[in-house]
């Protein structure tokens, strides 16, 4: 394991806790219920807020043209969203002393509108043949950003520009921010989703991640 690799956390996390190898697959980590799992790093100040966007897949520009918003890779990822955070500190050279704070359940459906509204955005400016021009500031929520390279691919329709930046779909920090104070002042999953009821499986997974929080990640190992 490359402990210099800040996407080795959730790699140890899928693969320590839950048995996943890590995968590009469309479909949803825990297919059976539907959800994905994401790792988010919160930084050590004394706000803790979350340090980054937290990437839900990547874009493929011609697939994104025949793609409808239900039937979407974008879509398929976020349904439901399992999110870790762990404290991340630069100064500590010891990887495993990164510290679990806390986890969520979160599902898509009362956010979806604006979201699917982001992502015909998205797909309109490709449709359009402005794939080159997206830039991250064109959303809140639900961004077209580059995923980290300056590689070119084409674009299906080339009428400006034959070429486009290879680019994800992220979560924006500062939505992620804003649901991390929600998790961080809760009672409960149930009562912070509004939720009726959460199914064995989907308990199952809440069990196994409770039992780990506030250990750092070099003590899970061990256990």
């Amino acid at each position: 394991m490359d402990k210099t690799n800040k996407g080795e956390v959730g790699n140890f996390i899928e693969k320590e806790w839950f048995g996943l190898k890590n995968n590009s697959r469309p479909e949803p980590d825990f297919i059976e219920a539907g959800i994905e799992l994401k790792v988010s790093p919160v930084n050590n100040n004394k706000k803790k807020s979350i340090k980054e966007n937290m990437k839900v897949c990547s874009i493929n520009y011609f697939k994104l043209l025949d793609e409808t918003w239900n039937e979407s890779h974008a879509k398929q990822k976020i349904r439901k969203v399992l999110m870790i955070y762990y404290l991340w500190d630069k100064t500590k050279e010891n990887w495993g002393a990164q510290e679990i704070l806390d986890f969520d359940l979160w599902i898509l459906k009362p956010n979806e509108k604006k979201i699917r509204d982001e992502w015909l955005y998205t797909k309109n400016k490709v449709v359009n043949g402005l794939a080159h021009k997206l830039t991250a500031s064109d959303s809140k929520i639900l961004c077209a950003n580059t995923s980290g390279t300056s590689k070119l691919v084409e674009q299906p329709v080339q009428i400006f520009e034959k070429f486009a930046p290879i680019r994800s779909f992220y979560f924006k920090r500062r939505f992620i921010c804003d649901h991390w104070q929600i998790v961080r002042m809760r009672e409960s999953i149930q009562e912070s989703l509004g939720l009726k009821s959460i199914t064995n499986y989907e308990q199952s997974l809440l069990d196994t991640i409770n039992k780990n929080k506030e250990k750092t990640l070099g003590e899970i190992a061990n256990n």
